[in-house]
């Protein structure tokens, strides 16, 4: 994969991965995904939780630091489908847990005939993905941007990993970074 431009960050609310195959993510096909819709507070089992932690470290220090200074690294969610805050229009800004961006990594294929897509909106702009299995999307929570998606009749099951980006609290749009600069 190489190295991503961050303007569609700022600009559009995300940056789409269409491969995502540089960081290894097969053991996680095999983790059981809960239903989104589901009220029952699931707990990541450990063993899983260590490998999603090794994912989100890894995309933090490959693709994160190349654009931000300070960041840490917040919490994990994995479920199966879509719950119903998630087919409205929202953010996922969390000022008590401190996360305002998130990857979601998608492990099986969004098309127009079975739904799925997610789509992002801003006062400027309007996107939408149906996104691929192994493809991922980093989102910028901030106030401006909001997200949605849509319902599929096959299984549509997702990793987040969380972040909170110090710089984005105050609107800050940094130069990008290129490879020899790491």
């Amino acid at each position: 994969m190489s190295i991503p431009n961050f303007t569609d960050f700022f600009t559009q609310g995300f940056i789409f991965f269409e491969d995502f195959s540089s960081i290894d993510i097969d053991a996680a096909y095999q983790l059981h995904y809960p239903n989104s819709e589901d009220n029952e507070l699931y707990t990541i089992p450990e063993e899983a939780r260590v490998l999603l932690q090794r994912i989100q470290q890894e995309f933090a220090q490959r693709y994160i630091v190349m654009i931000f200074n300070q960041f840490k690294i917040k919490e994990i969610g994995i479920w199966d489908g879509a719950d119903s805050g998630s087919i409205k229009w929202h953010n996922d800004n969390n000022p008590i847990n401190g996360m305002n961006a998130n990857l979601l990594i998608y492990l099986d294929d969004c098309n127009p005939e079975t739904g799925g897509k997610i789509e992002v909106r801003s006062d400027h702009s309007y996107k939408f993905i149906y996104p691929r299995r192994g493809q991922a999307i980093f989102l910028n929570q901030s106030p401006q941007f909001q997200h949605k998606v849509t319902r599929s009749s096959k299984t549509r099951r997702v990793i987040s990993l969380e972040y909170f980006i110090d710089d984005l609290v105050s609107g800050y749009q940094p130069k990008q970074r290129t490879e020899k600069d790491l």
